[in-house]
């Protein structure tokens, strides 16, 4: 087997694991990461490519069998599973993600062109895509169209880099197939991001929103004995009445105020997110409000803001919710300094949507959106802090 290249093993932690897999390397010692052998595998054979060297087509086929004996069958298709014990994700329950479906899909559909015995196995990575969320998968019906889902949250969040990425692949396999499957899905995805792809600008920041969902405290002054948010378009979410993770509408405390974590999605914009309380008189609500934070992954509590009595129904106005669908950040690091991988991310990923399909709105926004970025240096919220305001090098 070729050495695993020193820069993902720089950048993603990645070893071999005692049966040849590409595993991430953790506090709690070598986990079987889905995504690591796709990336892996596509190395191996993009070298093939470049130098004919046999030795790079052999381990690609030995990371591609390694890989397929990790996976689980799922109807006609083959995913390889998140689960909880894996602790690679805040996620309690065992899924697989639409994004590192379509990396595999890719992957085995490079590997295809010089091994064409791999062809049937991309065709059960393209399957996973295709499975609905009510029986595991991935694929949703919304308005307009279809989305894929990067991962399989309760309330679904749109998550626009993985979306989009998805779909540049699907596109490649459908042309590369002729598969009429594989068209009708990229076109049912395409229909429901064009009516969508709006609700990720935020203007007031000049930045995009890394997905529609996002979650926040609201503050009640009083006992409240139940719950549900309602989410025009997506359906009625319950609160849960004991602590739970950050993306479920859970009590986070209760006393003489009640804290509640909820999970908002801004997909029914301009219509209200409404949260129906069980109380037993007239209370005061507050959802928690602050800035943007280019550091930070969601929105951190500066101030509570009055929304109203509520005795029932609380209609929850956006202009109080703006930054909950949280602008992308610049967590990620590389050679030490901190970068916006996501904004950028978008902007190459609707100029590449736009070639495929000559849509204007995502020219539209790709140029809108990059043009954000050349406004970052001379924007306090972006100037004051220590990190990058470019790409990364190379990306």
């Amino acid at each position: 087997m070729v050495p695993i290249p020193q820069s993902m093993r720089d950048t993603f932690k990645m070893e071999f694991m005692p049966d040849g897999y590409p595993g991430k390397r953790t506090e709690e010692g070598l986990v079987a990461h889905p995504m690591y052998g796709a990336y892996l595998l596509k190395f191996y054979v993009s070298r093939y490519n470049d130098t004919g060297d046999k030795k790079f087509l052999d381990s690609a086929i030995a990371v591609a069998e390694v890989s397929l004996k990790k996976m689980e069958k799922l109807g006609e298709a083959k995913v390889f599973y998140f689960t909880p014990n894996m602790r690679l994700t805040s996620y309690k329950g065992k899924f697989y993600s639409g994004l590192v479906q379509a990396r595999w899909l890719q992957a085995f559909s490079q590997l295809a062109k010089h091994e064409p015995e791999y062809k049937a196995t991309a065709a059960q990575m393209f399957e996973g895509l295709l499975i609905p969320v009510e029986r595991g998968g991935v694929l949703k019906t919304v308005a307009g169209g279809q989305t894929i889902e990067e991962w399989p949250n309760e309330v679904p969040t749109y998550t626009l880099n993985g979306w989009t990425s998805i779909l540049e692949i699907v596109h490649d396999y459908a042309q590369e197939t002729g598969s009429k499957r594989a068209y009708e899905l990229f076109n049912e995805n395409i229909a429901a991001l064009e009516k969508l792809l709006p609700l990720y600008d935020v203007p007031s920041v000049a930045n995009s929103r890394y997905q529609l969902a996002g979650f926040v405290r609201f503050k009640v002054a009083g006992h409240v004995k139940g719950g549900t948010v309602h989410i025009p378009g997506e359906g009625d979410f319950p609160i849960l009445m004991k602590k739970g993770g950050v993306w479920e509408n859970h009590v986070r405390s209760s006393g003489r105020e009640t804290i509640l974590n909820v999970v908002m999605n801004r997909v029914s914009y301009p219509k209200r997110n409404e949260i129906t309380l069980q109380v037993d008189k007239p209370v005061d609500v507050y959802i928690a409000n602050g800035e943007y934070t280019p550091m930070a992954t969601s929105l951190g509590k500066e101030q509570w803001v009055h929304l109203g009595k509520v005795s029932g129904r609380l209609s929850v106005p956006w202009e109080k919710a703006e930054l909950v669908a949280y602008p992308t950040n610049f967590l990620k690091k590389y050679a030490g300094e901190n970068y916006n991988v996501y904004h950028h991310m978008h902007v190459s990923n609707l100029r590449e949507l736009h070639r495929k399909t000559g849509k204007p709105i995502f020219l539209q926004y790709a140029n809108k959106w990059d043009a954000y970025t050349k406004r970052w240096p001379s924007m306090s919220v972006y100037a004051n802090e220590d990190i990058k305001l470019t790409p990364i090098p190379g990306s």
